[in-house]
């Protein structure tokens, strides 16, 4: 969760997701369509293979949310939590507009993250350190990104937001599978780049994109443990106030 892109489109938006994480934690889960329990609307997401939950999900109405590990800067973890970081994303997807519901969510005992939210028509940047919660909301007409707080200092931060502008401003039409490039890519020292490698075990072990355009919505799932890549589109068709959903899945 450690590495966040989102651009808007003329019809929707983009959104990536590098997850860096130990390579002896449990594998997740490929992304699932299922119906949150307390909730009639649907969403695709990976879970997480130790803790459950997740930490990338996309809702049917188009509402997306993404999980990045620490606040604003590193932290020293003080145990016991009340639970995991990644059922945070799941729980706010039950709520009808997940940054209104934000405001009075409970994230006490809750070790410290950051969760980028948007529709499309609306970008907000939730943090949450030690004590406090923090929401600020972007302009989702220009294209942002994100490196987790734990595992980047900010002079890395910076160069890796200065390689994604780049690669953006050098990219006529950005897309789901050059945005899959990018994410994919090793630009600089293995050790802070786009693809993370430490000696330690920490590295990048999967890429997960969302494209929201019109009334379809695609999630993109590479697995890097496994070696495979996994696209699982929802498609959202408005008939008479009502939406009729259909999904497949596809190995590619």
């Amino acid at each position: 969760m450690c590495f966040v892109s989102f651009i808007p489109t003329k019809t929707g938006y983009l959104l990536g997701s590098n997850r860096d994480e130990h390579i002896l934690r449990e594998p997740a889960q490929p992304p699932l369509l299922e119906m949150l329990k307390g909730s009639q609307k649907n969403i695709l997401a990976p879970a997480d293979g130790k803790a459950g939950g997740t930490w990338i999900a996309a809702r049917e109405d188009g509402w997306s949310i993404v999980l990045l590990n620490g606040a604003f800067e590193t932290h020293l973890a003080k145990p016991p939590y009340r639970h995991s970081r990644g059922l945070i994303i799941p729980q706010l997807m039950r709520q009808e507009i997940p940054p209104v519901a934000w405001e009075d969510f409970p994230l006490q005992q809750i070790e410290p993250f950051t969760l980028i939210m948007t529709n499309g028509k609306e970008l907000w940047e939730m943090r949450r350190d030690e004590d406090r919660s923090y929401q600020r909301a972007l302009d989702c007409r220009i294209a942002h990104c994100w490196s987790s707080a734990t595992l980047y200092n900010p002079e890395q931060q910076q160069i890796r937001e200065d390689w994604f502008m780049n690669w953006l401003d050098a990219t006529k039409i950005p897309n789901t599978r050059n945005l899959r490039d990018f994410h994919q890519s090793h630009p600089g020292p293995e050790t802070y780049s786009i693809i993370l490698k430490r000696k330690n075990g920490i590295e990048t072990v999967s890429t997960t994109l969302v494209e929201c355009c019109g009334h379809h919505l695609n999630m993109l799932h590479a697995d890097y443990r496994s070696d495979k890549e996994t696209q699982h589109p929802l498609s959202i068709t408005v008939k008479n106030s009502k939406q009729e959903i259909g999904t497949k899945e596809q190995l590619v």
